[in-house]
């Protein structure tokens, strides 16, 4: 297992006492192994994986003869974690009653994740994951105005657009 994160922010005037710029952004990777017990693990593993080599060698054999490319590993998986993040805003004076800001939102993340749990009785190959990918893309704009009498308003635009998907990475059924 192992993470890794880079990020940034940054901000200031674009034109002094006007018009303003902010963003955050992120970069992360998790690697999480995958649960459950896995061909090749030590002998003192308090669980034993289901199959015997020789029998897991027959299966992959049988699944390359049926077509299947790649049928991945029974043995120790790690699943990485990709994840974006990305915020951006701009406030803009406009005058001294109205003021604009308009921010985006986005984040991309993606995870490799097990269709059925590996256990002492089921064995399940890294083939059978499926990739699960999500996408947001947030925009909004907003004008504030705050009138001599007291009195002010805020006009809100706003649209969120979610992309989420599962993709299994083998062809064949469980």
């Amino acid at each position: 297992t192992g993470s890794t994160a880079y990020s940034f922010s940054a901000g200031g005037p674009i034109i002094r006492d006007k018009l303003h710029f902010f963003t955050a952004n992120e970069w992360t990777t998790e690697n999480t192994p995958v649960t459950g017990p896995y061909a090749d693990q030590p002998a003192s593993a308090a669980q034993k994986f289901p199959l015997q080599p020789d029998t897991l060698a027959r299966f992959i054999d049988l699944m390359k003869a049926l077509g299947s490319k790649d049928v991945g590993s029974a043995g120790s998986v790690n699943i990485p974690n990709p994840l974006t993040n990305i915020f951006a805003r701009l406030d803009w004076q406009i005058n001294p009653v109205h003021r604009m800001v308009l921010r985006y939102n986005y984040a991309d993340g993606e995870r490799l994740r097990q269709q059925t749990a590996r256990s002492t009785i089921l064995a399940v190959l890294s083939d059978n994951y499926h990739n699960f990918r999500n996408v947001k893309s947030a925009p909004v704009l907003q004008l504030f105005s705050n009138f001599a009498n007291g009195a002010s308003n805020e006009l809100f635009l706003g649209y969120n657009k979610w992309f989420n998907r599962r993709d299994p990475l083998s062809t064949f059924p469980q």
